[in-house]
């Protein structure tokens, strides 16, 4: 999944200040471990600034007692951010391939049609027998229905601010 930030307030900072840093890459690692975090704390909100419209698997229970969030049935996704920095640049992503439908959305039946494999099954006929059904291909149309998007990879202003300290403190000579 590759999303692109456009914030121009950032992006000019961020340049200004990676000239003057000594040490480029860990200014931009430190950067990037403020975005991951930020994502992460989007999945835990479930949703910054507005609120994600909740999933139906959200509102059901996984582990009695216990209700899972919108997009953390397994937190697969949440924990699947990794950071890469060199000296001229930080990347924040995941090579989870579901990410983008989640982050964009997608439209009933837009991803057009895909052949499944369907293993060999029983299925009870009228309530009151089973019939074996031998393995076979069907064709389906994906998705099955609108998947709302549901945007995680947002820099909140907090995060701008953070990210402005860091690379002040590594302009300045000093680091966290």
């Amino acid at each position: 999944m590759r999303v692109e930030i456009d914030d121009a307030r950032l992006q000019e900072i961020l340049a200004r200040s990676i000239e003057r840093c000594e040490n480029k890459q860990q200014a931009l690692k430190a950067v990037g471990a403020i975005v991951r975090e930020s994502i992460r704390t989007n999945f835990r909100e479930g949703g910054r600034p507005e609120k994600w419209q909740p999933s139906r698997r959200s509102s059901a229970e996984s582990i009695p007692g216990r209700r899972i969030g919108t997009l953390r049935d397994t937190n697969r996704l949440m924990n699947s951010f990794t950071i890469r920095a060199d000296q001229n640049s930080v990347v924040v992503g995941t090579n989870v391939e579901y990410a983008a439908t989640h982050q964009y959305g997608a439209r009933k039946f837009s991803f057009g049609t895909v052949v499944a494999k369907v293993p060999a099954h029983y299925r009870t006929f009228k309530g009151k027998f089973k019939i074996q059904v031998k393995a076979h291909s069907r064709k389906m149309k994906l998705p099955w229905g609108d998947i709302p998007a549901r945007p995680f990879m947002h820099i909140q202003t907090d995060d701008i601010r953070d990210i402005e300290e860091i690379l002040a403190a590594h302009i300045i000579g000093g680091t966290t």
